[in-house]
């Protein structure tokens, strides 16, 4: 009986950390295909400042994805701010957590009630 209970729980252990790597791989191509939906240029649409609209002057700001690196342009010229974000898509919904590169703290409200939040959709390439 011993035997068997050894058995078992040594076939357990085996199965665990056989199936470990796989969810981590399945992960891994979630977040790959994630990040290169996200790739490429997308235009400021809407903004809201201090619980009020504001308006944008149509192409004045953009946000490029490459990778996990992420770089926010004014004019199409002057890098105004950039930094790293991951991936979680295992959350519902997925997160996005991203980390500015100047060292800014990151921002706790995304409401527009103070500060700003910018909406951007996709540039068409």
């Amino acid at each position: 009986m011993l035997r068997v209970k050894l058995l078992v729980a040594g076939l357990c252990t085996a199965l665990l950390v056989v199936a470990l790597p796989g969810r981590a791989e399945v992960k891994d191509e979630a977040v790959k295909k994630d990040l290169k939906a996200l790739e490429g240029a997308w235009e400021v649409k809407s903004v809201v400042r201090d619980g009020k609209e504001a308006p944008v002057p149509d192409g004045a700001i953009r946000l490029v994805i490459t990778g996990t690196r992420y770089a926010i342009k004014v004019r199409g010229e002057k890098e105004d701010a950039s930094g790293t974000f991951t991936l979680d898509p295992g959350k519902t919904p997925k997160a996005i957590d991203a980390v500015a590169d100047a060292g800014k703290d990151r921002p706790t409200d995304f409401t527009g009630k103070t500060g700003a939040v910018y909406i951007y959709k996709r540039v068409k390439p």
